[in-house]
Parts: structure tokens; sequence; C-alpha cells
């Protein structure tokens, strides 16, 4: 009898791994520290808005241990987004905060107004890149020795970092170049930079230690992409977990000569991300007095979400949607809840909508879709948007 012929479909056996390479002893802080460089927590930011486009959770906020760049226009209000968003509850964790000012704008008041006690907050100011890399090298390294030492790590304190700006920062060799008569330029500035971030980032990951910076953007002369280019060195631009771009529309209130500025809209469009999708954009409202309505700008997540719409008496009341008396003429609102009959929707007008009887009838489900659709599917992955990013001093030689 003739032999069968073996299949040529079959999948080839594959051999077992003998794990030669996994068995080799190299030195590898990762391995050894693997759950401290795990992102375990995101610090609420008391804006509902901010969190979803910085991490895709309405809950969560901005990464514990990693580094979030916020880039903007001039009287944005960078400096005071960044205490009321970043620092303020950062300071309610019990963190120190290390206030790098490189324009000479805060003082002690700037961070009392918050509740922050005197004694939780150190203030520095400085132009200099190398005094900054060689503080924050110095509280690092002490931290991780206390960390070494310590044999219940729970107790080892938490910090966070913040350097406003990082665009007005200078070097050494700058400043003694102009003391010199020298009109050259500083070509060391970038690689001052990168140095900064490469002796930093992988302590105050391991140590639970944010890094927040804000830094200026400018008008694309050039014409192509974004009007408005970050500026900044490679090492800012590619350290950073985030970036979020900051733009602004102004908000009033009075008449005439009465009339006064009482907030700003801020328009916020996420430029990179290890955490969500690119190019995700929201808003949110910077009261001066009050500080973040955590509720708005909600309603544009909603309206993509189709859980917003405008109320039409003819269509809504067939189906059983109830409109409460009192809420005066104007564009009404419908607050579609997908897990509820529509007789429970709730129907409001342009001042309740940003409210938590408001949009805040719609919150879970409404997070849900974000969670689904702003979340980047590879957790580690990462989105670079190059048409909205431009460095300083692009011809400069990259010295190592």
């Amino acid at each position: 009898m003739a032999k069968s012929k073996k299949s040529t479909d079959e999948t080839p056996v594959k051999k077992p791994q003998n794990h030669f390479f996994s068995k080799m002893k190299v030195k590898n802080v990762y391995a050894e520290n693997k759950e401290k460089f795990e992102t375990k927590h995101f610090v609420n930011t008391g804006c509902y808005v901010l969190n979803g486009l910085l991490c895709g959770d309405l809950n969560g906020g901005y990464p514990s241990n990693r580094v979030t760049m916020l880039a903007g226009e001039e009287a944005v209000g960078k400096s005071l987004f960044a205490s009321m968003a970043f620092v303020k509850p950062a300071a309610e964790e019990n963190r120190h905060i290390f206030y790098i000012d490189t324009e000479n704008a805060v003082e002690d008041e700037h961070l009392t107004q918050y509740g922050i006690p005197e004694d939780q907050f150190t203030i520095t100011k400085t132009s200099f890149i190398e005094e900054v890399r060689e503080m924050m090298v110095d509280i690092l390294d002490k931290t991780m020795t206390l960390a070494h030492d310590a044999s219940d790590h729970s107790e080892i304190p938490k910090a966070i970092f913040v350097m406003d700006s990082q665009g007005n920062l200078t070097t050494r060799r700058s400043v003694k170049k102009t003391l010199e008569g020298e009109d050259t330029k500083d070509m060391t500035k970038q690689q001052e930079l990168k140095r900064l971030y490469a002796e930093t980032v992988i302590p105050m990951g391991m140590l639970d230690m944010p890094f927040i910076v804000t830094n200026h953007v400018y008008q694309n002369v050039g014409g192509y992409g974004d009007p408005k280019k970050i500026a900044g060195g490679s090492g800012g631009l590619y350290n950073s977990s985030i970036i979020l771009l900051l733009s602004k529309s102004k908000e009033s209130e009075g008449k005439g000569e009465d009339r006064v500025r009482t907030g700003t809209i801020v328009s916020v469009k996420v430029v990179k991300s290890r955490y969500v999708m690119p190019d995700l954009v929201g808003k949110f409202y910077l009261n001066f007095k009050t500080g973040l309505n955590p509720w708005y700008g909600l309603h544009d997540f909603a309206t993509r979400a189709e859980m917003l719409e405008e109320y039409s008496e003819a269509t809504h009341s067939k189906m059983g949607v109830k409109k409460p008396e009192g809420l005066g003429k104007g564009t009404k609102y419908v607050l579609k809840n997908p897990n509820t009959d529509p007789s429970t929707w709730v129907v409001c007008n342009d001042k309740t909508l940003h409210t938590k009887d408001g949009i805040g009838s719609i919150f879970e489900p409404l997070n849900e879709w974000i969670k689904n659709n702003f979340k980047l599917k590879n957790p580690v992955g990462l989105s670079l948007d190059e048409d909205n990013i431009v460095m300083d001093d692009i011809s400069e030689p990259d010295e190592e």
C-alpha cells in the first residue's frame, strides 16, 4: 500500500524556548522595581473634561509619576491653571510642592490662597537650566536614599515638581557670553534641557513624583499645519507623557465701561499622550474667583456621544420626556441617558446645563462612552502629532 502523503498544511511545531536570555543576569532597574514604575494613580484635577482628556476617565486625572506639559499662548492662564488643576490637588494628597518659577511671577500667596500651608511648598526662582537640574537631582537622590533605607515604603514622602515655565530658561554659558560681549548664539541650551530630563524622569517615575511643565507657543510663520506651534527642546517634548495645547476665549460680565473679565473658556487639544487618542479636543471654564467649573465642557462630549440634543416639543413629548416649568425662553436641551426610560431624562437650559443636576445626570454612561472612545487600545502606545510641535534651535547639532 502506498504511503499517504504528509499534509503540507500542517503548522510546524515551535520548539520550546530554552529561556537562555531570560535567565541572564543583567542590571535592570525596571525589572527590580517594576511595581514602582507602573502608573497606579491619577491625581484628580477637579475638572471632569480635563480628567477625560488626560487619561480617558472622567474620574481620573494626571499621572502621578510622569511628565505633563501645558503649552499655551500668553495670558491664557497657564500659571493659574497649573496651580488650580495640578498643584492644589497634589497638595490635598499631602505632596510637597517644589515650584520652580523662571518668570518671577509667583509668590507665597499664590499658593497659600488655596489653603496650602507655607511649610508644604518651596518656591525657587532661577533662569538657569543647570540650577533646576542640580536642585531636582539632589532632591530625588536624597529621597531615593530614604526609600532604599525605609522599612515601610508607605512612609516615603511624596512631592510634585512644577516648572513655570520652560520657555524662559537659559544657561550659564549664555549669560557668560553676554557678559563677555559675545553676540553668538548659545548652542548648549537644548543639550542642557535634554540632560535635565535624562537625569530626572527615571527617579521621578520610581518615586511616584509628577513633573508639571508649562511652556510657550509661537506663531507658525511657515504657514504649514497648526498656526500655533509648541516651542522647546526635544528633551521636554519626547520625555513628556502628555502634552496639552491651550488656547483661550474671553468671558466677561457687565456692559460698556462696567464690563469686566471674570474668567476664561480654555480650549484644550491633546498633542501627545501615552493614555488617550491623539487630537482629542475639549473646553473648560476657568473663573478667576471661583476656579474651575467641574462640569463645563461635558456638553460637547455628550453631543458627540449622542446623549445631548435640543429639546423639541413635538418629538420629545411623544417619547415621554417631561419638560419642567420655569426654564424660561431660549434653547432647551435633553440629556438622554441610554440606561433609563425617556420619562426620567433631564431637560435643562443654558444656565442649568453645566451643573451636577444638568449634565451630571448622564455622568456614568457618558464616562463609559469616554473610556471606550478616548483611551488608547495599547496603553503604552505613543501618539505624537508632529504638525503641532516645533523645536527651537532645530539646526543645532545633537550632541550627546
